[in-house]
């Protein structure tokens, strides 16, 4: 904090330098009051959810939707990007990043909230009066989401990222806590809860492709596993033609997230559809079922922490380093599938008869025995018994390409490797784990961006395990 600090107050003396650090990184890392300005993040009232709707009107009407951001960055329409249902090609900016020429002074509502809530950087407050008034300032401040730097009353700090989606012609907004790389850290507030995950390409993935519209059977319950923020239940909500009397479920162990959960589902007018329940899976999952009186979903949901995150060695300062940036939404044990397994566990004893699954994760040394451990997951006792879909990348990525894209430096990079030599891992892919379990299979799935796929049966009264392997041009 002390360098932060220092270093923003050098240019303390407004927006007119080149060089100036204008990152939300920065401000927030040399604010003492940060963790306190983070616990205020998306807290509000039953008085206050007409004043959320009247944010989101404003951001909508702004143009901060999917199509307007796009448009705004010039993307054309019939790109590769413009495939995903929210912004996943922008990052948001690390400390001392510079802020583009093009919004280093604001001109327009929209960009003020690129600026602010997509890109993470700080902003003048007279261009925030100029372009959005005093009434909109207030509201940042109301709902945690913006408030006055530290180092100058004139300077405002976006403490959360706002990523506008795109679902069934529905413009949605989504909050979450800024990316580890805008944070550096996996925690937020005095009490150092995990922070909320921000949208990546896994979010986007499981709802993109199977939404819950694609059942041929209607929906009225389903779960959101590890729900974050919320995004699986209130993407897949906007799916539904009509959610009137459709109730998610969502469940996650971060108090912080299903704060984030109910503002989310307020913001998007989902308010009434969704129920808050706080448990840590690893230790309750036998105990869940009948938290949830014994009832049977039409579909459960997870984007599971999935990473195979190396234990802590006393003699290594880099698995240590490691082990901070890897939070709750990331690490699933030193093998990757701690929770992943509970999930599938708990999901065999509670989907109705024709309900489904849908998973997505990273598979270490995907294959057979992937598939004969999946099926051992399926628990004996299960309800039913049901066909399995795995979707992947076409291509695997090696362990040694793997560990230096989730290291710092090559300390972190001979962890990760040490660390997967052990667990004799040598290659990964980037999967949709079930986007069906189903006890009858429905092939109605959005396959573009995954090229191959393993359809395998688990049924419950027999060893035998069918799998069939199968590429698609």
């Amino acid at each position: 904090m002390p360098l932060f600090r220092s270093l923003l107050l050098e240019n303390q003396n407004g927006f007119s330098k080149d060089d100036e650090d204008l990152t939300a990184a920065s401000y927030i890392a040399a604010n003492k009051e940060s963790p306190s300005l983070q616990d205020l993040a998306c807290r509000f009232s039953e008085e206050d959810v007409v004043s959320i709707a009247r944010l989101k009107n404003i951001l909508v009407d702004s143009g901060f939707t999917r199509r307007g951001v796009l448009k705004y960055f010039g993307i054309d329409f019939a790109s590769k990007y413009s495939f995903s249902c929210g912004p996943i090609y922008v990052k948001p900016a690390a400390a001392g990043a510079k802020c583009p020429d093009k919004l280093k002074f604001c001109s327009s509502p929209l960009e003020c909230f690129i600026k602010m809530f997509l890109l993470g950087f700080a902003i003048s407050r007279k261009e925030l009066e100029t372009n959005l008034g005093e009434d909109t300032i207030c509201l940042f401040e109301k709902f945690g989401m913006a408030f006055s730097s530290s180092i100058s009353d004139e300077v405002v700090v976006p403490y959360i990222q706002l990523f506008p989606m795109e679902i069934n012609c529905n413009d949605l907004i989504i909050a979450t806590d800024w990316h580890p790389s805008v944070l550096m850290s996996t925690v937020a507030g005095t009490r150092e809860e995990g922070a909320v995950m921000y949208i990546g390409p896994d979010s986007i993935a499981l709802f993109q492709h199977m939404p819950l519209n694609f059942l041929s059977t209607k929906v009225e319950k389903f779960i959101d596993l590890c729900c974050g923020s919320g995004v699986q239940a209130i993407a897949h909500l906007s799916s539904i033609e009509n959610a009137n009397g459709v109730t998610s479920f969502c469940i996650d162990i971060n108090a912080r997230a299903l704060n984030f959960t109910k503002f989310n589902a307020a913001l998007n007018g989902f308010i009434k559809n969704i129920i808050l329940l706080q448990t840590d899976l690893l230790k309750n999952a036998d105990q869940l079922s009948s938290i949830l009186e014994e009832a049977s979903f039409d579909a459960i949901l997870a984007n599971p922490p999935f990473l195979p995150v190396p234990g802590i060695n006393s003699s290594q300062s880099a698995a240590e380093s490691i082990a901070r940036r890897y939070g709750f939404f990331s690490d699933g044990g030193t093998d990757g599938e701690n929770v992943l397994e509970i999930i599938i566990e708990f999901a065999s004893r509670s989907l109705s008869p024709n309900g489904y699954l849908a998973i997505v994760s990273e598979f270490m040394n995907p294959g057979e025995s992937l598939c004969n451990k999946i099926k051992v997951w399926w628990d004996e006792q299960a309800k039913h018994a049901a066909t399995g879909v795995i979707f992947t990348n076409e291509f695997p990525v090696s362990r040694d390409v793997y560990s230096l894209r989730r290291s710092a430096n090559n300390d972190e990079a001979v962890v990760w490797k040490e660390h997967l030599d052990n667990m004799k891992v040598l290659i990964f892919l980037f999967s949709m784990q079930f986007p069906s379990f189903f006890s009858t299979f429905i092939f109605n799935l959005n396959i573009k961006l995954f090229c191959r796929f393993h359809l395998f049966r688990l049924d419950c009264f027999s060893s035998n395990l069918r799998e069939l392997h199968t590429t698609f041009p």
